[in-house]
């Protein structure tokens, strides 16, 4: 998620979203950017200092798993290890979704396992305020989509309004389909990941749940299984993606007969709701209640209402 003015899920007390480690022997050093990007414990000031820290490195390793984060903080990012002298590999572990797919293609080459899954789509935001303020927002996520779209543009080999297209449909790829559409150089193995940056907190899947309109399925189901605060654990990754992939790659005659079922299950869902709430009206009639019953409440005429925007 492009997130302005942290409009994002706090981590967990004491969390951070990065860990850089180095070695000045080897001039290597590895990044691993998990959970959101951004804001809380530990700001992109505090990350560009450690990695300014890490010394005269040559080689930079990134571990990406993320559903994404602020905006804030991922763009500096991304320009840092865009502009650093050193050679930097992008690894993406599981996830790669909203600003991680953004920071992903800071690398000079960016690895991809073959069950993970990448995402592109429009900035998001919060604003309060009249009509001028809402229109300023929107021109401010605007300007937010032009810093980024280049890049997108670059190593995809699209335009800016098919690249603009494909941000509005909200995409979601396979390895695979990332690698034919250009955003991704090599699909590697399944891999273990280190378990510190694969765990990703259930109140950051809530808000991708909440805010990506085409969150595949199978994640989805998982997201709605978990418990609060239990992290996404290194063996769930690799479930859901595995889930997720199969589903993505079935044809469109498979994908027709599922959502032929899910629409019959629906139909008897409903049908056996209905019947209930016939059944429970019917036993409310029966029930007297003492005293009179209080006149329906209505808000005055012209009274304020508020609006959120995500």
């Amino acid at each position: 998620m492009f997130n302005l003015k942290g409009a994002y899920p706090a981590p967990a007390s004491g969390a951070r979203w990065y860990n850089i480690q180095s070695n000045a022997a080897t001039k290597q050093a590895e990044i691993y950017l998990y959970g959101v990007i951004g804001g809380y414990y530990a700001n992109v000031q505090q990350f560009l200092t450690d990695l300014q820290a890490a010394g005269d490195v040559e080689r930079i390793t990134v571990y990406l798993n993320t559903i994404g984060g602020s905006f804030y903080d991922g763009l500096p990012i991304y320009n840092t290890l865009k502009q650093h002298k050193a050679h930097v590999t992008v690894k993406v572990m599981g996830y790669a979704l909203s600003m991680g797919s953004v920071i992903m293609l800071a690398g000079d080459t960016v690895e991809a396992a073959e069950n993970s899954l990448i995402m592109i789509h429009r900035a998001q935001g919060v604003a309060w305020g009249d009509a001028d303020a809402m229109a300023q927002a929107a021109t401010i996520l605007q300007k937010h989509e032009q810093a980024i779209l280049p890049e997108y543009m670059r190593r995809m080999g699209l335009s800016a309004q098919e690249v603009q297209a494909l941000l509005a449909a909200e995409t979601w790829y396979t390895a695979t389909e990332a690698q034919q559409a250009g955003l991704i150089d090599v699909i590697t193995e399944v891999v273990n990941s280190n378990p510190e940056a694969a765990k990703l907190e259930a109140e950051a899947w809530n808000y991708a749940a909440q805010h990506y309109r085409n969150i595949p399925q199978a994640l989805l189901n998982r997201i709605n299984q978990l418990e609060e605060d239990e992290p996404v654990k290194p063996e769930d990754i690799q479930a859901i993606t595995a889930a997720v992939v199969s589903a993505l790659k079935a044809s469109e005659s498979e994908r027709d007969v599922v959502s032929l079922h899910k629409y019959q299950q629906l139909e008897s869902d409903y049908a056996s709701l209905e019947a209930h709430c016939k059944s429970l009206e019917d036993k409310l009639s029966n029930i007297e209640l003492p005293g009179t019953v209080p006149p329906l409440v209505t808000a005055p005429a012209g009274s304020a209402r508020a609006y959120k925007f995500s």
